[in-house]
């Protein structure tokens, strides 16, 4: 009896000393709550959560002992998020022609695709012409005559022409296309000349006084677009110290020129025949080979605007094109050869726009 007795008391002992032990472990296994009720089991569960396979994994620990105790414990670990974030596009590279400066943007929203040096000093050439039909057609109308006179004996050697005849009176709307179309200085000091008496009627100015007169007019305007680093020295673009822009001015005046109906047309035109009355003619074809059908550059896209060239300038050229619903602004300076202005815009515009 006293052996039985025994027996049972050390099987209680050992019952109570292995539930203790248990419950002891997975307290410290989950060092979180423990619940104690009537159930006899003791649950741990684990919970991973990964955001890029989008799965859960639970893992459950059951422990049977004696019916008087349940220990249940849970515990949950933190999700772990793997943000993927897409390489950015390849940079463009444009493996030439050279150029000094050049600028893309695009006019609908301002945003600039492609810069270079675009606040620097540059010469501007015959996009100078701009300037001066811009000044003209604000205090004259387009059908306004003009009358050509000595002023045309202003014009410098080796300069490009439009040819128009001594003594002929010209319309401002014509003289446009012959300014703009084969960059005729000659039309430039025609255009200065008329506009500057036009502006001071008995005035007596000589050509050189009315040209002086209307470079005022060109540098008021240019105040008044916000081209704070320009300044000009004469009508039609000749090299000279003080006839200078930066790209970021010269787009605005760009964007000012082509808002005006009369410069947007001629621009925009790849030749344009003038009569007089006597019926001989001029012949004015476009310096732009983006508007020339015969040129391998010849694009229906583009909606214009100037050349220039000049040994100080280089080969430039301003062009705008209308694609996918959107204008697309590009000026390019500074270029070695003729061609190379066409190339490199043409590169410019397949690569940003």
């Amino acid at each position: 009896m006293i052996e039985e007795s025994m027996k049972r008391l050390i099987q209680t002992a050992l019952v109570c000393l292995t539930g203790l032990v248990m419950l002891a472990s997975c307290g410290q296994d989950v060092g979180e709550t423990s619940l104690f009720g009537t159930a006899a089991t003791s649950v741990v569960s684990r919970t991973a959560a990964v955001s890029t396979a989008a799965a859960s994994e639970v893992t459950t620990r059951t422990t049977v002992t004696e019916p008087t105790e349940t220990v249940t414990t849970t515990v949950t670990t933190t999700a772990e998020t793997t943000t993927v974030t897409e390489a950015p596009p390849p940079e463009v590279v444009i493996d030439g022609p050279y150029c000094s400066a050049a600028l893309l943007l695009c006019d609908d929203d301002g945003s600039v695709k492609y810069s270079k040096a675009a606040d620097e000093q540059i010469s501007l050439a015959s996009i100078t012409k701009l300037m001066t039909a811009s000044v003209a057609l604000k205090y004259l109308s387009p059908e306004t005559e003009l009358t050509v006179g000595s002023e045309i004996g202003l014009v410098k050697p080796e300069s490009t022409m439009a040819y128009i005849h001594y003594g002929a009176k010209i319309k401002l709307r014509d003289m446009i296309y012959a300014m703009l179309l084969p960059s005729g200085n000659d039309a430039a000091y025609t255009v200065a000349v008329c506009t500057a008496r036009q502006l001071t009627p008995g005035g007596g100015l000589s050509d050189t006084e009315a040209v002086e007169l209307f470079v005022g007019l060109m540098n008021g305007m240019a105040e008044e677009l916000g081209m704070n680093d320009s300044h000009f020295a004469n009508p039609e673009g000749w090299d000279d110290y003080q006839h200078y822009t930066t790209l970021n001015d010269l787009m605005k005046l760009v964007k000012y020129a082509m808002s005006q109906p009369e410069i947007r047309e001629a621009v925009g035109t790849h030749q344009q025949i003038y009569y007089y009355p006597d019926g001989t003619y001029n012949v004015w074809t476009n310096t732009n080979l983006f508007l020339d059908p015969s040129t391998g550059f010849y694009d229906p896209g583009c909606i214009g605007i100037k050349t220039g060239t000049t040994a100080a300038a280089g080969c430039c050229l301003v062009s705008a094109f209308a694609k996918d619903g959107k204008t697309y602004l590009c000026a390019v300076m500074g270029c070695y050869e003729n061609l190379d202005r066409f190339t490199l815009t043409r590169r410019l515009i397949d690569a940003y726009t």
